[in-house]
């Protein structure tokens, strides 16, 4: 894995800014990694493609190098960001059928974990309250 530089000019140049952009990978701060393991690859289907020491895991699907990581770099146990924070509203995981989204679905009900589900829409929250927006295609 390389870290390169984001190239501001480029994505400010953007021809329509009306909809969301688009991420390639997203880095996310955590209490703890085993509990985030658990949620991400275990319930949410991610692959665990590496890990960094005991600081940082990296998660993908199809094989990809990382569409997610997720790391105590902040520190193990913090508590979750007050409601009326400013920071990540919410993230969207893209599924490639309604039936890889009913074996996430089925995979919160077994492990008990909350969420819902609104007009095609998984709405649920990792273990420090980060909302996932869990679809088929975008």
């Amino acid at each position: 894995m390389t870290t390169d530089p984001l190239d501001f000019p480029s994505l400010l140049a953007e021809p329509d800014d009306t909809q969301a952009p688009i991420v390639g990978h997203l880095h996310l701060h955590v209490a703890d990694l085993a509990a985030a393991r658990t949620f991400y690859v275990d319930v949410i289907g991610f692959d665990l493609m590496q890990q960094y020491g005991g600081q940082a895991e990296f998660v993908s699907a199809g094989g990809y190098h990382h569409h997610l990581g997720y790391n105590l770099w902040r520190g193990k146990n913090i508590a979750p960001a007050p409601e009326n924070a400013t920071g990540l509203v919410w993230w969207t995981v893209n599924l490639p059928d309604i039936d890889a989204q009913n074996a996430v679905i089925a995979r919160l009900v077994a492990a008990k974990h909350p969420h819902t589900v609104q007009a095609g829409v998984v709405w649920v929250r990792d273990g420090v309250g980060i909302q996932l927006r869990i679809v088929v295609g975008a």
